[in-house]
C-alpha cells in the first residue's frame, strides 16, 4: 500500500515537472524564434541602407528613391512586429 502511494506521488511529481519544463521549453523556443526574426529584419534594414547609399553614390537617384520607399515599408513592418511581440508603443 505504501509502495503504491509512493509510486503515485512520484508519478505526480514527474508529471508536474514535465508540464512545468515543457511550458518553459515551448516559451523559450517561441522567444528564440521572435528574436531571430527581429534580428533578421534589422539585418535587412542595414542592407537597404547600404544599397541606398551606394545607389546615391553612383548617381542612381531613381533606384535610391525606390529603395527608400521599400525601406519605409520595412520600417513599418518592424514597428508592427515590435508592437505585437514586445508591446512597444507605435512610433509616429
Amino acid at each position: 500500500m505504501w509502495v503504491l502511494a509512493g509510486v503515485a506521488a512520484a508519478g505526480l511529481i514527474l508529471i508536474s515537472f514535465k508540464i512545468l519544463f515543457g511550458n518553459y521549453s515551448r516559451e523559450y523556443e517561441k522567444q528564440k524564434k521572435i528574436e531571430t526574426t527581429y534580428n533578421e529584419m534589422h539585418k535587412s534594414r542595414d542592407a537597404f541602407c547600404y544599397h541606398i547609399a551606394a545607389a546615391r553614390q553612383r548617381g542612381e537617384i531613381e533606384d535610391a528613391r525606390r529603395l527608400t520607399k521599400e525601406l519605409k515599408s520595412l520600417d513599418l513592418m518592424i514597428d508592427d512586429f515590435e508592437v505585437k511581440n514586445y508591446g512597444r508603443p507605435r512610433r509616429e
